[in-house]
């Protein structure tokens, strides 16, 4: 019986890991995206010249602190929506 409930433990555990891990890994993408987006809005009004035609920037322009701030706090609320409906 304790090598059932050993082994229940140990894979609920390992289910629980493979689950933050794919979170994990679907939430870079997406934060880069946001990212994308408050950079090209920033940029839009801050100098217009930095934007691709494809809408597209280098990525180092975005770590600016105002636009780092916002997408801090987007993250933020994100995480307390997503622990508030689980």
């Amino acid at each position: 019986m304790a090598l059932f409930h050993h082994a229940t433990v140990w894979g609920c555990s390992a289910l629980l890991v493979v689950m933050a891990l794919g979170q994990a890994l679907c939430n870079a993408p997406l934060l880069r995206i946001i990212e994308l987006n408050l950079c090209r809005s920033y940029y839009q009004s801050h100098n217009p010249r930095v934007i691709a035609p494809d809408g597209d920037m280098d990525e180092r322009l975005c770590k600016v602190f105002s636009i780092q701030k916002d997408l801090a706090t987007i993250n933020a609320y994100s995480i307390v929506c997503s622990a508030l409906s689980s």
